[in-house]
């Protein structure tokens, strides 16, 4: 009995103890973590093939959509381009007949587009479904996630590119939301050449307001959809509606940074409300800006022309300038009454092609009114403003609107050709063979 109880104190100091408690926990969590790694893992190898297999897909409905008028031709390119990304030795046959589909892209009643088979004659689009799957014989092995009976993963990626209008814009709209171009009151477009375009992705990306609203179009472009309930909006192409992308700006890219600096030796010349008379104006910098008014007759000789204060032409005054463009730094811009103007934007230099731009980090609206006779070979450029007319712009040859957002209101209207090719005018094209999904 005496040596039982010398092993009591023992006992008591051991279950006392918590030394290699966590033992047991370790235990219990090590199946848990393992998993846990596992799944990370593969994860991480699936999210790898799919992007694998999503880039096959897009290049090979890219390259077979051209092909559209010959089923034979467009699932032998599918199939070339597939094997061309992902070779059957490593990954087996991820495109089958069965997944090439030539069918139809078109939205109606201003939904958002969609796919539907068709018959070749109707037929715009090809969809095509890349696949590592056990229904074509070569799923993803997994690596560790086998340990949790996981052994395989089918993969699939599909990709739909569609041969839509060959189109370009003489209107566009870099808004991404809200009502980008807006027509109220009896308007009346003519752009038998170019069409509008809208980059807002909103349901109103073109908004039309007027029961004498009245637009004929070659093509359209909106990213978001259109309201024209309530007045006439034509295209002579396919209008391509709720697109989901926008389009670049054309002169994003162009180098401005080379702007006049000096002020102009004619920035103090007088060409407001006195009597009639000849100015010649020169290019340069405006500090306090150029307001043009009476019955006088300006002439602005060829360069850059950079507005400090707002732009003001009104009267009966008569400016004309060829190789001239008007930059200005003041939202406030503003051609009404019956004044005269011609401007032809220059060929060459950084602002080539452009007749009038906004520059500036201002908010606000820039308009033309009035019954101006307003000739304009070039652009509006016009990134940051909502521009309006409320007058009538023409052109000889170019007349092209880009601008954050295009209102036309009143009694707008707007003849717009496209021979623009002499004067510089970047093009803004859309259309063409491209994804669509």
């Amino acid at each position: 009995m005496a040596r039982l109880t010398r092993w009591f104190p023992t006992l008591r100091r051991l279950t006392r103890s918590e030394r290699g408690a966590v033992l047991p926990l370790v235990a219990v969590s090590l199946p848990v973590l393992l998993g846990a790694g596992a799944v990370g893992v593969d994860i991480a190898h699936i999210s790898v093939v799919r992007a694998r297999l999503q880039a096959a897909a897009d290049a090979a409905a890219r390259a077979s959509v051209s092909r559209i008028a010959n089923p034979q031709k467009v699932e032998a390119v599918a199939l070339d381009y597939a094997r061309a990304n992902m070779d059957p030795a490593d990954h087996g046959q991820i495109l089958q007949a069965d997944d090439i589909v030539i069918g139809q892209w078109a939205s109606e009643d201003g939904n958002s587009p969609s796919f539907s088979n068709a018959a070749v004659r109707n037929a715009n689009a090809v969809r095509v479904t890349t696949r590592r799957s056990r229904a074509n014989g070569n799923p993803l092995d997994l690596a560790l996630a086998p340990i949790l009976g996981v052994a395989r993963s089918d993969i699939t990626a599909t990709a739909v590119a569609a041969q839509l209008s060959d189109g370009s814009a003489c209107v566009l709209s870099l808004a991404d939301s809200g009502a980008g171009i807006r027509m109220t009151g009896s308007i009346d477009i003519n752009a038998p050449s170019c069409g509008f375009a809208a980059n807002s992705t909103s349901a109103n990306a073109l908004d039309v307001d007027g029961a004498a609203a009245d637009a004929s179009l070659q093509s359209l472009y909106l990213a978001g959809g259109k309201d024209d309930r309530h007045g006439v909006v034509e295209s002579e192409q396919q209008p391509i509606v709720n697109a989901g992308a926008p389009l670049p700006d054309p002169y994003a890219r162009r180098d401005f940074s080379d702007l006049p600096e000096d002020v102009s030796p004619t920035a103090s010349a007088d060409v407001g409300g006195g009597p009639p008379g000849d100015t010649t104006l020169q290019p340069g910098v405006y500090p306090d800006g150029l307001s043009i008014s009476g019955a006088g007759e300006v002439e602005l000789e060829p360069g850059v022309y950079v507005l400090e204060g707002n732009l003001s032409v009104s009267g009966a005054a008569s400016v004309t300038g060829d190789g001239v463009t008007i930059v200005s730094r003041d939202p406030d811009i503003n051609i009404s009454g019956s004044p005269d103007i011609e401007l032809t934007a220059p060929d060459s230099g950084p602002t080539r092609g452009i007749a009038m731009m906004r520059r500036g980090d201002e908010g606000g609206g820039s308009q033309i009114a009035g019954t101006a006779n307003m000739t304009v070979d070039g652009a509006f450029y016009f990134p940051d403003t909502t521009l309006s007319f409320r007058g009538t712009p023409d052109s000889r040859d170019c007349l092209q609107v880009v601008a954050e957002r295009v209102s036309f209101l009143g009694n707008a209207g707007a003849d717009f050709p496209q021979e623009c090719q002499d004067i510089g005018t970047a093009s803004v094209g859309f259309g063409g063979s491209r994804l669509v999904r």
